[in-house]
């Protein structure tokens, strides 16, 4: 299933589902689930909805459970983010369509499609939320997602 309406303009460079395949991300989806399913240890993710990107989960996203967002935004300026120093950026700042700024990371699923990422490129993303184990939100307060959720980037599109 796709989350992005693409038009003609747009490129999809990444898409979880195909990443998931790969044993790095293999080892982060058994890290993940193990915080989850570790009752003694207060960080991880809720299982409620499905151990994460697992079948359960993924009907979640797709049934509308598990809170999803579609950004879209202008390129502003790209950024080397972290400890690691590599003199390439992995990162960007964009202004959503809200006219707010945000900061991301530079999903792919191929290194090669770093070079499309460029200051006024257009760039539309589509998040799924989960909420924490140590959760403050109570059911009938404004979402939170910044404080009481964490954003798992489902797919990247980059305009050509």
């Amino acid at each position: 299933m796709a989350y992005l309406n693409l038009g003609e303009n747009m490129r999809l460079i990444y898409d979880f589902k195909k990443e998931m395949e790969t044993k790095r991300k293999k080892e982060f989806i058994e890290e993940v689930r193990a915080l989850s399913l570790n009752q003694d240890n207060p960080f991880g993710i809720k299982k409620d909805k499905g151990l994460f990107a697992s079948d359960e989960w993924w009907h979640s996203v797709d049934c509308g459970k598990i809170i999803t967002e579609t950004v879209s935004g202008t390129i502003l300026s790209l950024y080397e983010a972290g400890m690691e120093i590599r003199r390439v950026p992995n990162s960007f700042r964009f202004v959503d369509s809200s006219g707010a700024i945000r900061d991301e990371s530079m999903y792919m699923n191929n290194k090669s499609d770093r070079r499309l990422f460029a200051v006024g490129k257009e760039i539309m993303i589509f998040y799924a939320y989960d909420e924490l184990k140590k959760s403050t939100q109570r059911p009938s307060a404004p979402l939170d997602l910044e404080n009481n959720y964490v954003g798992q980037v489902i797919e990247m599109a980059i305009s050509k």
